[in-house]
């Protein structure tokens, strides 16, 4: 079964995230930026990881308004391990919630 997993956090920063990340999931990212997503980190490991700040400047809109206390997002678009990326979550030891844990159909 396939799920999205995003999960909000209470970080400072997306690099200071995605480098304590990195230690749990064992692989790199790359740095990002476009106009729809802003500022990210892409790791690939094998799925896609997201690492985003909430609210996009350029846009001037946040991509989970219900959870504007949380302002990074870490966001699994497709995988088969969410409690993985929830353990992964978990080990940075900063304060989160796990906003969306869908099942695709």
């Amino acid at each position: 079964m396939k799920y999205e997993f995003v999960a909000g956090l209470r970080s400072k920063g997306i690099d200071q995230t995605s480098e304590s990340l990195k230690k749990f999931l064992n692989c790199t990212y790359e740095k990002r930026d476009s106009s729809y997503l802003g500022e990210y980190n892409i790791f690939s490991c094998p799925e896609s990881v997201i690492v985003q700040y909430n609210y996009v400047e350029e846009e001037g809109e946040w991509n989970e308004p219900e959870f504007k206390s949380f302002h990074v997002l870490v966001i699994v678009g497709e995988t088969e391990r969410p409690d993985y990326f929830r353990s992964a979550v978990e080990n940075l030891q900063i304060n989160f919630e796990i906003i969306k844990c869908t099942q695709w159909q």
